[in-house]
């Protein structure tokens, strides 16, 4: 049977040893719907988690600075990142995620 979702990955930072990253790659291969996105901003909305890249209000930046690259991933977005202290936030949003609604096979060809 044919799974109809990228791989997922989550880790703890070796870095930071508190903070754990997320990571759909749907590289080359899938691409996420508008339910995988509405599904993403609806966790970052009512979960402690944050995408990986980039500055955020009240998560690893203070408010009088600029945000920069906090463009929520969207349909047709390939790599999803997200981060944070609550691992299980993470499972909870890797576990939504992992459903055949959330991806549709990429357009993209590889060669």
């Amino acid at each position: 049977m044919q799974k109809l979702f990228p791989n997922r990955d989550i880790h703890l930072d070796e870095e930071d040893s508190q903070t754990y990253h997320l990571e759909f790659d749907g590289i080359d291969a899938f691409e996420l719907t508008q339910i995988g996105a509405e599904i993403i901003k609806t966790a970052l909305c009512n979960l402690p988690i944050y995408k990986t890249s980039g500055k955020f209000w009240g998560y690893n930046h203070p408010k009088d600075q600029g945000l920069w690259n906090c463009e929520l991933p969207g349909a047709k977005s390939s790599l999803i990142q997200l981060s944070s202290k609550d691992e299980m936030a993470l499972i909870a949003v890797a576990d939504m995620l992992s459903d055949s609604k959330c991806w549709h096979k990429s357009k993209v060809k590889v060669y």
